[in-house]
């Protein structure tokens, strides 16, 4: 290879020299990237690789070129045979000999993929931007037409200013929503009828007192007073929420907005709270807490009804060894010369494994208990760890090796100790159900605990199993009623996603460069 060509090697761009048909002659190694073919027995032709769209636009725009002697410069793409499309820029002048005779082609090719996207995606924000200022210039001029309607009914009513406000209290008293006018101090001047109806009290009987005394609790009238105070100070309007009591005790939750209206020196003449009731919006949102609370413990349930046979098994250990021991006593002293040292030694043994039984018995009552959603500042490696030994007894039934690499710091968490135990316990099943398919002694389970400078504890579950299939997209797997096993109800990852998001984490999967999937989530360090 000459240094010219080595040096054309190294050049971004593609070049090739081909005669006047358009067989090439010669190409850098960039030109066949771009165009991803190859030559072969000297019958490669530039054209070849163009897109079939393409094609024929750039071939008879060649030719007419290439008669009038005229240097060539057109935008297309080449289909690589993965289908890809590549966009680029060619650039071709007319090689001449010494008579001035037209002997051949000197061509570049750029690629201009990302650029073309790039203008692709401008026009397509540009024309997005367009309709919305378009969408919005027909808002604003509709509201310019009505403010000309309010200015003009507005204009018709200042000589009568007992009508104007009749006017204007007909329709704070059409709206729906709780509407209260105050003095800067707070007065009431004003008290719509949705307040009235909802308040059970009359207008007049309002009218003169301190708006924090009229439906507002104790509790919730510091609140109404320090938003008072803000306004006056002239701070920006300030949202709160309060319970409002009715005449008869009659409890509801408001969501308030307030606003101000000010003289031409902009002092304070006016204040505006507006409420909307949320009271049934609280409690869909509570209920839908409380739907997806019982859907994680249903969850739990079923994971140890799944486990069921595996634990009995586990808890079975111990009460054969306190029978065993107990037994063994009964039989010394049943001698003529018991060995007390024997017999203690073997009450030892009794206490030892009723206590195992009982850790057994304990760790499954509090894992399957329904309880209340509690969070609290707790080490990640003990939930990880409590979670191990949960499913220990499917560990060892499937002869799976378990690689746990503990972090070197205590990660503390703020979190609700159950449900991230049921997260890791659930990654944990399904690695282990994905490993069925192993042979026994390859069956690998990594779990490690690690930090980078994120604040997050990071959690990663990973297996040699028969991993995530290649075309699948691995945000799917935790979409709800999706799943991949052939028994699945799809809800075990969904719930996963759902319990680490609640926390303020994150949870996603990967899959591994040889067998099977790694699953990694994260969690809030704790503050405190």
């Amino acid at each position: 290879m000459t240094l010219s060509s080595k040096l054309t090697n190294l050049l971004p761009i593609g070049l090739f020299h081909s005669d006047l048909t358009g067989r090439i002659l010669y190409a850098n190694q960039r030109w066949f990237d771009i165009a991803n073919t190859q030559l072969n027995n000297n019958s490669l032709y530039w054209l070849h690789s163009i897109h079939p769209e393409d094609r024929t636009r750039v071939e008879q725009k060649w030719l007419r070129c290439l008669e009038n002697h005229l240097p060539f410069s057109a935008e297309f793409r080449y289909q690589h045979s993965n289908q890809r499309e590549v966009w680029v820029s060619c650039q071709i002048v007319l090689e001449y000999d010494a008579q001035e005779q037209a002997i051949g082609l000197i061509g570049t090719v750029s690629d201009i993929t990302d650029q073309v996207k790039q203008n692709t995606m401008l026009r397509e924000k540009r024309s997005d931007l367009e309709q919305r200022v378009e969408e919005k210039t027909a808002d604003l001029r509709a509201k310019n037409r009505w403010l000309q309607q309010v200015l003009t009914q507005r204009k018709k009513a200042e000589a009568d200013l007992r009508e104007e406000r009749n006017y204007i209290s007909a329709i704070l008293d059409t709206a729906g929503a709780l509407v209260i006018v105050c003095d800067p101090a707070g007065i009431i001047l004003f008290f719509n009828r949705s307040c009235q109806v909802r308040s059970l009290f009359s207008s007049e009987e309002v009218k003169g007192k301190p708006i924090w005394e009229v439906c507002i609790p104790k509790k919730d009238q510091k609140k109404i007073k320090n938003v008072i105070q803000q306004l006056a100070f002239g701070d920006e309007p300030v949202k709160l929420t309060s319970k409002w009591i009715n005449n008869q005790r009659k409890h509801s939750t408001i969501s308030w907005t307030n606003t101000t209206l000010r003289n031409e020196n902009y002092a304070l003449t006016h204040i505006i709270f507006t409420g909307i009731d949320i009271t049934e919006q609280l409690l869909a949102q509570e209920e839908a807490q409380q739907h997806q609370t019982e859907l994680v413990h249903v969850t739990r349930l079923s994971t140890m009804g799944e486990m069921a046979a595996g634990m009995a098994h586990e808890l079975n250990q111990p009460l054969t060894a306190i029978v065993s021991y107990a037994q063994g006593s009964i039989h010394r002293l049943s001698s003529k010369q018991p060995k007390i040292k024997d017999i203690i030694q073997a009450l030892n043994q009794v206490t030892s494994q009723a206590q195992r039984a009982g850790n057994i018995i304990r760790r499954l009552r509090k894992f399957v208990s329904k309880g209340e959603y509690q969070r609290s500042s707790i080490d990640i490696s003990k939930i990880i760890a409590d979670a191990i030994a949960m499913a220990n007894t499917e560990i060892k039934k499937h002869s799976i090796q378990v690689n746990y690499e503990d972090s070197p710091d205590k990660l503390l968490v703020n979190a609700d100790t159950i449900q991230v135990e049921q997260v890791v316990l659930n990654l944990i099943i399904n690695a282990i159900e994905a490993m069925n398919t192993s042979p026994q002694h390859s069956k690998k389970l990594s779990i490690k605990i690690f930090t980078y400078k994120d604040n997050y504890a990071h959690i990663r579950v990973s297996d040699n199993g028969e991993g995530i299939p290649s075309t699948l997209n691995t945000d799917r797997l935790f979409e709800t009623f999706f799943t991949t096993k052939k028994e699945g109800m799809g809800m075990g990852l969904a719930i996963c996603r759902s319990i680490i998001e609640a926390h303020g984490g994150k949870i996603r999967a990967s899959k591994n460069l040889g067998r099977g999937a790694t699953f990694h989530f994260t969690l809030p360090l704790s503050t405190s």
